[in-house]
């Protein structure tokens, strides 16, 4: 499990974001906003049990879920045991709907145990299809994220990345963090100077999608982490969530409030101030 301490460095998004806790985020204070019904969107979690492995004195936990309609409770895993559904899946239909996932891994090892890595994944997605004939929408998606890796030791690597991708392969978001006591540190594809180094990453980035009529978009997002510790330690915490932010009719937008004219209000202020006057001469006359 060599690979991914050779990463290339210089690394950039395909898409510009436009903006730049947890367990979990969404429509959780009650005032849930539904959009548009001409959008279908459905959000799925998976925890990739086919490939995670445990060797050594390696240890991972956290949760994986979809906030949607249904208020399906979030699965749990520790180790490579499952509590809840898996694959989850639901559908998504009000502003703060979307999919979220969580890890906590440690891994230790002792000089010469060359056998001592981690490894787990899991995928999460959103798949949004415009039903209408006729209007065009406008959809800002939020990556609410946290992200932290930490190795020590004489040889020890610890990497936690995640990417989202749409349909078209075209990288919208990545957080990417190496810590490796040997062989360098990279951040977001940049070199830190630094080795085995505490880096963190976190924000709230956001990115737009313009959805013409009958078009459909999934977007994959994938958490990977890795371990590779023959003589140290190495951890992870992570933690993200993709949501639906906004939607916007593009092609029917919805009327503004009507503002009151300055004379409307003048009026609606001296009919107070009347008001005000006559409370007050008949509290002196005693009506």
């Amino acid at each position: 499990m060599m690979d991914f301490r050779t990463k290339t460095l210089g690394r950039s998004l395909g898409v510009a974001l436009l903006g730049a806790s947890f367990l979990f985020m969404g429509a959780s204070d009650g005032h849930a906003v539904a959009f548009s019904t001409d959008l279908t969107v459905t959000g799925s979690a998976d925890f990739d049990a086919g490939t995670a492995f445990f060797d050594g004195a390696s240890s991972g936990s956290g949760d994986f879920g979809v906030t949607g309609s249904s208020a399906t409770p979030f699965s749990t895993y520790s180790g490579l045991t499952v509590t809840g559904s898996d694959p989850v899946s639901d559908a998504l239909t009000d502003i703060g709907h979307g999919v979220g996932a969580s890890a906590t891994t440690t891994s230790t090892g002792t000089s010469g145990d060359i056998d001592d890595d981690y490894f787990m994944a899991i995928d999460l997605a959103i798949s949004l299809t415009n039903t209408s004939a006729t209007d065009t929408y406008t959809v800002t998606f939020k990556v609410d994220f946290s992200n932290a890796a930490n190795a020590d030791g004489a040889d020890a690597a610890a990497d936690s990345e995640f990417t989202i991708l749409d349909t078209s392969l075209v990288e919208l978001f990545f957080t990417d963090l190496l810590s490796d006591t040997l062989n360098g540190d990279a951040k977001n594809g940049d070199d830190p100077l630094t080795f085995g180094d505490a880096l963190t990453d976190s924000g709230t980035p956001t990115f737009d999608i313009t959805f013409a009529p009958g078009a459909t978009e999934t977007l994959d997002g994938t958490l990977v982490i890795e371990a590779f510790v023959p003589d140290g330690t190495a951890a992870v915490d992570f933690s993200a969530f993709l949501s639906i932010e906004a939607v916007v009719n593009d092609t029917t937008p919805e009327p503004e409030p009507q503002v009151p004219e300055p004379a409307t209000m003048l009026l609606f202020g001296t009919g107070l101030l009347g008001l005000g006057a006559i409370r007050r001469r008949r509290a002196k006359r005693g009506w």
